[in-house]
């Protein structure tokens, strides 16, 4: 059962607010008229300016014909578009921020770390679970967090072992480690570890692209003496990974290794 809410903020451009609602799912007219859900005493805006639809899966807006407009991001909105998270609503001069609070499930704008974090879209599955793009909100920068499964998410000891692993890598910092962040277990929300987003994709991947399945030498030599690098400070660190494979070799598309996952899925194949 979803229990997530939809806190909407207007603001004027210089940052003063001038409303604030809590809304659920379902249709909200933005406007002058008492009728309007969203109510905004303002000249500029119309009578019956602007529909905002939210849903467990989306939220939208349409603009009604009003005389100043609605845009998203610059670009005038024309019949129903989806407001992705991040973007940014205005209402003829007014801003409109858009948050979902409580979480209602995996779908794209939902928070989750106590409203950290707004998810943006999934990036795959793991061994773990979903793995999902999104927005550390406190820093406004894009972050990946990696779900721990339901199953995973009952066996309290497999949550402290993997726990004490995220604690024992975050203190890695390198540039071919991919940095983690920390383990987060909110009440409501499904556990999950936060960190770095590559942007990029694992030298498997690659390989199975690759003609005959086949890479350069070249390209294998660079990145195996980046991979080298990064076990040789891991280990002076006195952190190793116990599962190396080409699976957990992150590329960026700028074609430097990243190494993923310390301590994660060991740490999981024990607990299973």
């Amino acid at each position: 059962v979803s229990h997530i809410t939809t806190k909407i903020i207007i603001a004027q451009e210089d940052g003063t607010v001038v409303g604030q609602y809590f809304l659920g799912p379902g249709e909200h007219l933005i406007g002058r008229e008492d009728h309007c859900t969203i109510q905004i005493e303002a000249d500029q805006v119309s009578r019956e300016h602007a529909r905002l639809i939210i849903s467990a899966e989306a939220i939208e807006i349409e603009d009604l014909d009003s005389t100043t407009g609605t845009s998203l991001d610059g670009i005038a909105v024309k019949g129903h578009i989806p407001i992705q998270p991040g973007q940014k609503l205005w209402i003829s001069d007014l801003y409109i921020d858009i948050e979902r609070q409580g979480f209602g499930g995996l779908v794209e704008g939902s928070r989750l770390g106590n409203g950290r974090f707004t998810l943006k879209r999934e990036l795959g599955k793991g061994g773990m679970g979903a793995v999902w793009l999104a927005l550390d909100e406190e820093v406004q920068e894009n972050v990946a967090l990696k779900l721990v499964s339901s199953e995973i998410g009952m066996d309290s000891k497999g949550l402290k072992d993997l726990q004490r692993e995220v604690n024992k890598s975050h203190k890695l910092v390198h540039p071919n480690i991919v940095r983690m962040g920390y383990f987060w277990k909110e009440e409501g929300e499904p556990a999950f570890i936060s960190l770095e987003y590559v942007d990029g994709t694992d030298l498997n991947q690659i390989r199975e692209n690759s003609p005959k399945g086949l890479l350069a030498w070249k390209e294998v030599q660079a990145n195996m003496l980046q991979l080298c690098d990064a076990l040789e400070y891991a280990h002076s660190q006195k952190v190793a990974h116990r599962d190396i494979k080409p699976d957990n070799f992150m590329i960026t598309t700028e074609g430097n290794l990243k190494l993923a996952d310390f301590g994660i899925a060991a740490t999981l194949a024990d607990t299973a």
